[in-house]
């Protein structure tokens, strides 16, 4: 497996196929808006539509630096900025967001499978384009952990699932 083939196969089992943990789009099957507004009482704990507003912002961000429009993305000034309120979403924001979410992981997906070898070795402030994707990717499998968590925790999420890895 050359490093292309590695850094689309982590992509991959992150967004839309399973692996060790439920790729992003299991995880956010099916949760409704209500689901995806909700906090536990206790703790400081984002809810999973600013969980979710935070990894578009980090997916809208490599997307941009590696198709080289970087200009056009607004950066944030700080990593709280990226976690949007969930209390100021509406229903068809929560909608607009998954259907955005989905859209820019297939145009990553698109991007990475047509990367060249060179292409992956392409840097953007000293690290590589393999490098940025691997870290968005690990990055989301961080996130589902806790969307998964969030689930559990609301009695969303399947006491048993069937998983092949």
């Amino acid at each position: 497996m050359n490093l292309n083939q590695l850094v689309l196969h982590d992509f991959l089992n992150t967004h839309n196929r399973e692996d060790w943990y439920p790729p992003l789009t299991d995880a956010l099957d099916r949760v409704t808006y209500s689901e995806a507004v909700w906090k536990p009482s206790e703790g400081k704990v984002n809810c999973i539509v600013e969980i979710v507003s935070h990894l578009l912002y980090f997916q809208e961000r490599l997307l941009r630096r590696l198709t080289n429009s970087i200009e056009q993305f607004q950066e944030a000034s700080e990593n709280d900025e990226t976690f949007l309120k969930g209390n100021e979403w509406s229903q068809e924001d929560w909608d607009s967001l998954l259907k955005k979410v989905y859209k820019t992981n297939e145009e990553l997906q698109l991007l990475i499978e047509s990367m060249t070898e060179e292409g992956m070795q392409n840097t953007f402030k000293q690290i590589t384009a393999a490098e940025m994707i691997s870290g968005v990717t690990r990055h989301t499998a961080h996130h589902i952990g806790q969307i998964v968590m969030l689930r559990k925790m609301q009695g969303s999420w399947p006491l048993t699932r069937k998983f092949v890895f």
